[in-house]
């Protein structure tokens, strides 16, 4: 979902900080901020994407897949 949502950060995070602070200081940190948001969304929901495919117990993977092997014989 971050992946998806990562390139919404800059023009929130613009609008957030023009409202916070001003115009001016929203057009320029807010930018940065929000290309800094967006990069980081986009690496944390790679790492998640690519992470998911490890299974938390690989051990489990193995031992069902001798039961199928034993279960074929």
């Amino acid at each position: 979902m971050k992946v998806i949502t990562a390139p919404l950060q800059l023009p929130i995070t613009v609008l957030r900080t023009s409202v916070q602070k001003n115009i001016f200081y929203g057009s320029t940190i807010g930018v940065v901020q929000g290309m800094a948001n967006g990069i980081g969304n986009v690496v944390t929901g790679t790492v998640q994407v690519l992470s998911n495919a490890i299974p938390s117990n690989p051990m489990e993977l193995v031992t069902r897949k001798l039961a199928y092997i034993n279960a074929g014989n």
